[in-house]
């Protein structure tokens, strides 16, 4: 309903978006002739889907034969799913009651003893173990664990 006639020149042009893909590639797209006042009609813009998942929205603005914007604000909005969808989360584990396991019937007697009562700065001993039905015996020498078992002497 506008009052003067439009040229060829008059477009419809891209003016902004809220992502730099928001153009969705398209161009600017020229009236191609003149327009009565009163008169309709159609213009068509090629837009394609943007490669990267989102949302976009881009903004399209009438402008005249100088290149000056007018009229309203006509938005295209798109959204583009995610080709890699974050997986759904696993519920949570069930607790489930394990019996805690006995231990052996028979006597635990582990038997460590040194070869001297009393040992002295920088002097040896050697120490002996019977070690039956037991699960782990560890020594520790100065920060090393090593295990231990059975019946020996080190």
């Amino acid at each position: 309903d506008g009052t003067c006639a439009w040229t060829a020149d008059f477009a419809l042009v891209y003016a902004s978006g809220n992502r730099i893909e928001a153009a969705m590639g398209g161009s600017n797209v020229k009236v191609g002739k003149t327009v009565e006042p009163g008169e309709q009609i159609e213009i068509n813009v090629n837009l394609r889907a943007p490669q990267t998942y989102g949302v976009f929205q881009g903004f399209w603005r009438m402008h005249d034969d100088q290149n000056q914007a007018f009229g309203e604000v006509i938005w295209v909005g798109i959204q583009v799913p995610d080709p890699n969808p974050p997986t759904a989360t696993p519920a949570p584990p069930v607790a489930v009651a394990t019996p805690i396991p006995q231990p052996p019937t028979s006597s635990l007697n582990p038997n460590l003893r040194a070869d001297s009562a009393y040992i002295a700065a920088n002097q040896c001993t050697t120490l002996r173990w019977d070690v039956d039905n037991i699960r782990a015996v560890y020594l520790i020498d100065g920060g090393n664990q090593q295990g231990v078992g059975g019946h020996d002497a080190r």
